[in-house]
């Protein structure tokens, strides 16, 4: 009996995430101040009033891609797999992907070396963050899924450029 209710739990876990990640790979994202953009000119600033000059502050430019592995807990079950994200440090965005356990899309910016990404899904909001290796070839950070106000899940992703 009691293995087939820790079973079912696991069961209502993993759908959990599925759900997440379908919600999330379906849902449009808003930018990092939570005002979504409504196709405006912004004359050199973003929504939240800070200057956009092209430039991240540690000196990182261009488009680079990264890859790397994921990890954390939902409850009591354990989850993992991999991401892969293209950031663009002249316009400040980030757009990718993870996969594993849970798979959807992940949008955000980059700004000052740290990445702030977000997406929604069906009962719960996920947020990652990260910060770059000062040479720019490292990053990690952390993740967390929130339902209602309320932490139900977190865990850290960290990876490199692409060679």
């Amino acid at each position: 009996m009691y293995t087939v209710h820790k079973n079912m739990r696991k069961i209502i876990y993993i759908l959990a995430i599925l759900i997440l990640f379908f919600g999330l790979a379906l849902t449009g994202c808003t930018e990092d101040n939570g005002v979504e953009d409504n196709g405006e000119e912004h004359n050199g600033e973003e929504d939240n009033g800070v200057p956009d000059n092209g430039d991240d502050e540690n000196g990182l430019t261009g488009t680079n891609d990264y890859s790397g592995d994921w990890s954390g807990s939902i409850g009591t079950d354990d989850y993992e797999g991999t991401w892969e994200f293209q950031v663009d440090f002249d316009e400040g965005t980030v757009s990718g992907w993870f996969e594993g356990d849970g798979s959807g899309d992940i949008t955000g910016t980059v700004s000052d070396g740290v990445i702030q990404a977000e997406g929604e899904a069906g009962f719960g909001h996920v947020e990652w963050s990260g910060t770059f290796s000062s040479d720019g070839n490292d990053i990690s950070g952390t993740w967390e899924v929130n339902e209602h106000g309320y932490q139900i899940g977190s865990g850290t992703w960290s990876g490199s450029l692409d060679s």
